[in-house]
């Protein structure tokens, strides 16, 4: 009794079809990491072996920090367990604040109108030292050091709080 030996051979067309998988995954992983960095790769090609389009996204610039930039409505809402909080405060171009503050225990709270004066310390491009000082509900100096995430949010780094910008 005779036996066959079965044997698949490898065509070069084969090897060629997994060096161009291989070298567009490279590609792909590539443009992926430029475009994550802010540069964006609009198509890539291998003449008569594929073509990848990409939609690129616009980058998103950070503002830098001014007074100019903080100068509008800020809100701030908190829950920790069964205690919650909110802010929500205009800032004005003369330097003054005013606005509402409300506070819960248990449900068990109330909002009070608030006001007084502030200003800020570039710290760098995206982070500032806030300084507000309350003439009610109680007088005082409150501080925080903020960084910038984008136009619209503020990350307020010493208490872990995100301040959102509400346009009227």
């Amino acid at each position: 009794m005779q036996t066959k030996q079965i044997t698949e051979e490898k065509k070069p067309s084969d090897y060629l079809k997994i060096i161009v998988l291989a070298l567009i995954v490279v590609f792909s992983l590539s443009a992926y990491q430029l475009y994550k960095n802010g540069a964006c790769i609009n198509s890539m090609e291998l003449k008569d072996f594929f073509s990848i389009q990409f939609t690129c996204s616009p980058v998103v610039s950070i503002p830098v920090v001014s007074r100019d930039f903080f100068i509008g409505r800020w809100q701030v809402q908190q829950m920790n367990g069964m205690v919650s909080g909110e802010a929500d405060i205009n800032y004005l171009e003369d330097g003054t604040f005013n606005g509402k503050m409300s506070g819960f225990v248990n449900s068990q709270g109330g909002q009070v109108l608030t006001n007084g004066t502030w200003n800020f310390d570039k710290l760098s491009n995206n982070k500032f030292r806030l300084k507000l000082w309350i003439n009610y509900p109680q007088s005082g100096l409150w501080e925080g050091t903020f960084k910038i995430i984008d136009r619209n949010h503020i990350h307020n780094v010493d208490q872990n709080y995100i301040a959102i910008r509400v346009d009227d």
